[in-house]
């Protein structure tokens, strides 16, 4: 009831969203390399990689 009064409100707005573009199936799913890049674009995280330590 509370999210029916809220969006009545304006208070947010609900958007479609394909099944296959749902950025929470990277935190839930295996991905392809390209699904995974653009999850890791969608959540602004970036390859620090280059920046640790190397292993010896």
């Amino acid at each position: 009831m509370l999210l029916k009064q809220e969006h009545e409100k304006g208070s947010f707005e609900l958007h479609y969203m394909a099944t296959n573009d749902m950025p929470a199936d990277g935190l839930t799913k295996n991905l392809t390399r390209q699904k995974f890049e653009d999850f890791r674009k969608h959540m602004s995280l970036e390859n620090i990689s280059h920046m640790l330590p190397q292993a010896k």
